[in-house]
């Protein structure tokens, strides 16, 4: 994905996690279970991992990006990963997807 860090979600591409596909733009993952709204920071999170596929982000590196330098409490981020699990059925104790 080309865009800046900034531009937000809504700007991004559909894409591919797995069997689910993620459109950004309408905040929604769709799956087998059938399409999962997210709220707007939960997808900013999802989009900005899946701009570094295979790689460890930081949470440091999520918050600059994600809240610009705004002080927010790193439970703020935890918050959108479990939700990110919940929505991918992704399992805290087994990641596929999202590691802590």
């Amino acid at each position: 994905m080309a865009e800046s860090p900034r531009q937000g979600a809504a700007h991004a591409s559909p894409f591919r996690v797995g069997k689910w596909e993620a459109e950004p733009g309408l905040n929604e993952v769709r799956g087998p279970g059938g399409a999962v709204r997210v709220e707007p920071k939960v997808m900013e999170v999802l989009v900005a991992l899946a701009r570094r596929p295979g790689e460890t982000v930081g949470r440091e590196a999520l918050l600059e990006e994600i809240w610009g330098g705004k002080y927010v409490v790193e439970a703020v981020l935890t918050r959108c990963i479990s939700e990110l699990r919940r929505v991918f059925d992704d399992d805290a104790q087994s990641p596929r997807f999202f590691a802590a």
